[in-house]
């Protein structure tokens, strides 16, 4: 498994005798640096070319098949339905150079390379509590589209993080069912009942965000087409 390393919680633990951390500020602290770390589909930590690549490719492998027998990760699905046509909310997911457009703490974000359905992207984060590295790295898999959209962090806060964007038409075809989950593996120093329940809160940001953003787009389109209809049915003088 890919060893996680932009943040380890023992700067902040180490940094005070531990006598002086009540339980109750040491699980907010903790709270705090898993909220502010999480971001769509964004790690921390350059590729480098086809080695890193593969590396994440076997990683990926492996901790999917370890998943039922040894890796219990913190694991929270958030869904909703977004008024637009699964094609466009593909579109809108896929479009990663506008995810500083959907996704408020993104600052930017582009494209490093394409190698089949893997898709490599480098962000760059707003400044945020308890973040080091606001250049972050990512890779997603775009095999099932338009249906479903994996990514997994190539190092960050955490042991390890993946997630998946599942999408399914509903309404004859004018919306979309959006699921989008999220499991971590936050290591021994964040207990998985506060990981579970930041990840809830973060997932429900950035779905919302999400579900915002899309919605506005369509409409914009579909205004545009209307005026357009209309422009083209006026009798000419």
């Amino acid at each position: 498994m890919t060893n996680f390393s932009q943040f380890t919680f023992s700067r902040i633990a180490n940094g005070f005798p531990r006598t002086a951390w009540p339980k109750q500020v040491f699980s907010q602290a903790i709270f705090c640096t898993f909220i502010v770390s999480l971001s769509p589909a964004f790690a921390t930590e350059p590729f480098s070319g086809a080695f890193i690549g593969n590396q994440i490719k076997e990683s990926w492998a492996k901790q999917s098949a370890s998943k039922d027998s040894k890796t219990k990760l913190a694991k929270a699905t958030v869904e909703t339905t977004i008024k637009a046509p699964k094609e466009f909310v593909w579109n809108a997911l896929t479009d990663f150079s506008r995810y500083p457009h959907i996704f408020p703490k993104v600052k930017s974000c582009q494209v490093l390379k394409r190698e089949g359905q893997l898709v490599y992207i480098e962000s760059f984060l707003k400044p945020q509590l308890f973040v080091n590295e606001q250049c972050q790295h990512t890779i997603n898999d775009l095999q099932n589209k338009p249906d479903c959209l994996r990514w997994k962090m190539v190092d960050g806060t955490f042991k390890a993080v993946e997630g998946e964007w599942q999408l399914k038409s509903t309404n004859s075809g004018r919306h979309c069912l959006v699921k989008y989950t999220l499991e971590v593996d936050p290591g021994p120093a964040i207990p998985r009942p506060i990981a579970s329940m930041a990840l809830k809160m973060t997932q429900k940001e950035i779905v919302g965000n999400f579900k915002q953003v899309v919605e506005k787009d369509i409409e914009t389109v579909n205004s545009g087409r209307r005026a357009s209809t209309s422009a083209a049915l006026e009798p000419e003088s």
